[in-house]
Formats: C-alpha cells, structure tokens, sequence
C-alpha cells in the first residue's frame, strides 16, 4: 500500500479502502445488514460508526422517504379518482 500511496500522491491504507468501500454501499442504498455482512462486523451498530453515517445522511434518508410517501400518496389519489369517475361515484 505504501508504494502504491507515493504512485497516487496521496496516503491511504486497506482500512481507508474497506471504509470507503463501506460508505459508498451505504450512499449507494446497500441495506446496513448486508454492509455488515460483507464488512465481517457481528453488529449493524458497528457498521454504523465504521463508516461514519452521520445527521445529513440521516437527514437525506428521511428526505427520500417523505419523498417517496408523497409519491404513493400521489398515486394513490390517482387511482381513487379513476375509480369514482368509473364508476360514476
């Protein structure tokens, strides 16, 4: 790892890599258990503090949800309005 550091120009190590590795699953929407699993950790919680989840991917993760609720709610609305107008309600 060093040799290949001084090539890059910068230092890194295998647990730098292993790190990222697990941090752009996460990104990625990768599910913490299978993080865990492929990171060897017994505990989600350990993962967690691995790769550095913090408050603004938090955030992020209840933003996409609220998103995504909208969206079903959307539809939803969608649908009961096809049905009434089917069926002349």
């Amino acid at each position: 790892m060093t040799k290949l550091s001084r090539r890059v120009g910068f230092k890194f190590t295998n647990h730098t890599l292993r790190r990222t590795f697990g941090c752009m699953l996460w990104l990625a929407g990768v599910p913490i258990e299978t993080i865990r699993d492929l990171l060897g950790h017994e505990d989600t919680k350990t993962t967690l503090l691995y790769i550095g989840v913090n408050m603004d991917d938090k955030s992020s993760a209840m933003d996409q949800l609220a998103d995504y609720e909208n969206a079903v709610r959307t539809a939803d609305s969608g649908v009961a309005r096809k049905r009434s107008g089917h069926w002349g309600i």
